[in-house]
């Protein structure tokens, strides 16, 4: 496993889980969690630790699914340049973000509509209030 692998270079190289996450700007807790497989980590935080353990992301993967081996996916990405990584990454992200954002946007409109159909039920029914309240008075 990933995690797994990511521990034993870290160990391997003499370095602590304090040094590691300071490192990549998360927490000892979280580093822990990814390498006990406990945490589900995304492509940046992958490429982040593979560049400080200094090592190959496809040696990272190696093994754990071989149809993204097979596909070149791997060898591409780990051959490109930390900074190349890191925008490809930035891209990924954006466009995940763009896909997500339409769900809420779409999920708010929803809400707002329903909001909308509420207030003007409650106008119609504060009018029909009304109209009974003066029929009561004029009959009084």
């Amino acid at each position: 496993m990933i995690g797994e692998k990511l521990r034993a270079a870290r160990r391997a190289q003499g370095l602590s889980l304090n040094d590691i996450a300071g490192k990549a700007a998360i927490s000892t807790a979280t580093l822990s969690r990814i390498e006990t497989s406990k945490q589900a980590l995304d492509l940046a935080l992958f490429l982040r630790l593979a560049a400080i353990l200094e090592l190959n992301a496809g040696q990272l993967i190696q093994g754990e699914n071989e149809v993204v081996l097979k596909s070149g996916l791997v060898q591409a990405i780990s051959s490109l340049q930390f900074d190349e990584r890191m925008e490809l990454w930035q891209q990924l992200t954006e466009a995940a973000r763009r896909r997500k954002a339409v769900g809420p946007r779409r999920e708010t409109r929803k809400l707002a509509m329903q909001i909308e159909e509420l207030l003007a039920q409650l106008d119609f029914l504060r009018e029909e209030i009304e109209s009974v309240r003066r029929r009561i008075v004029i009959r009084r």
